[in-house]
């Protein structure tokens, strides 16, 4: 039996996620709330569906991929009257960033009418999303992650079992963690270099032959450089990914002052009208920290 997939939240990284998932053959219906990003899909081997209840009754496992908590809470309708009837005898993949404290109540929401949840946070922004190259940190029952394997081959390169609800999103803030340091690192590196009017095809050189060079440092380095702050990992996105590796923290008394700084740094580029670009236009904000 061909398993039928559905897939909810059509943004930057569930767009990528959707088209990778077509073109593996794998019957898909998606939604989104608003129009614009359901209209590409129009014309295509994709099943665009009005409304969520319609992604449920045509599926059987269903991705989330929304913004947050209370994102997911609306679209699924968890206060009324539908929630239990379209989850029930659904497998439900949780594959966006959340605490593990909300991930493992929604499991238990899902779980009580019969359905199953599997948390599948993705590790990756939008380039990685669109090569489906994303690494795949899942948790749930062993067995169905073997059923819904298809789905992560799709989008990403590897599948990492990290064990029960909620570790999968534990495991997702503990990579966050370290990916924020990186960034933060990068930021002050760049704004540091230019400071000092360092040549950037040098300074770009010795970065990126240097002990610590990574994908993620080969990507983002030279649109620093260049001041390109088209969105990858938009300054909102990651700003929320702050949120959720502090809260998450914090329930547990693990102390994150590097994580709280540079959320601290990104909300001073949200109020200067970054919100929509790149992480890295958090060098704007650095500079004109220096400045003062």
């Amino acid at each position: 039996m061909t398993l039928r997939i559905g897939l909810v939240g059509l943004g930057v990284m569930g767009v990528p996620m959707a088209k990778n998932i077509a073109h593996a053959g794998l019957p898909l219906t998606v939604y989104n709330r608003s129009q614009g990003p359901r209209r590409q899909f129009e014309g295509t081997e994709v099943t665009v569906a009005a409304s969520v209840a319609e992604v449920f009754a045509q599926s059987d496992a269903i991705i989330l991929m929304l913004n947050d908590g209370d994102a997911t809470d609306a679209v699924l309708g968890r206060t009324g009257d539908r929630f239990e009837i379209d989850v029930a005898d659904r497998i439900v993949v949780n594959t966006a960033t959340m605490t593990p404290a909300y991930s493992k109540g929604l499991g238990e929401a899902i779980k009580k009418p019969g359905g199953v949840y599997v948390e599948a946070p993705v590790s990756g922004s939008k380039v990685p999303a669109e090569a489906g190259e994303l690494l795949v940190m899942a948790a749930g029952d062993e067995d169905v992650l073997k059923k819904i394997q298809p789905i992560f081959d799709a989008i990403g390169k590897e599948t990492v079992f990290c064990g029960p609800v909620p570790s999968a999103m534990a495991m997702k803030s503990a990579s966050n963690l370290q990916l924020a340091g990186i960034m933060s690192g990068l930021a002050e590196s760049v704004n540091f270099a230019r400071a000092f009017g360092l040549d950037f095809e040098i300074y770009s050189k010795v970065i990126l032959n240097g002990p610590l060079v990574n994908d993620f440092l080969r990507m983002k380095l030279p649109r620093a450089v260049a001041e390109d702050y088209a969105p990858q990992a938009a300054v909102k996105n990651v700003a929320y990914s702050l949120d959720v590796m502090i809260e998450a923290a914090r329930g547990v008394g693990a102390e994150t002052p590097g994580a709280v700084t540079m959320r601290k740094t990104c909300e001073k580029a949200l109020k200067a009208g970054d919100a929509d670009n790149d992480i890295m236009a958090i060098t704007k904000v650095l500079k004109e920290t220096g400045n003062r």
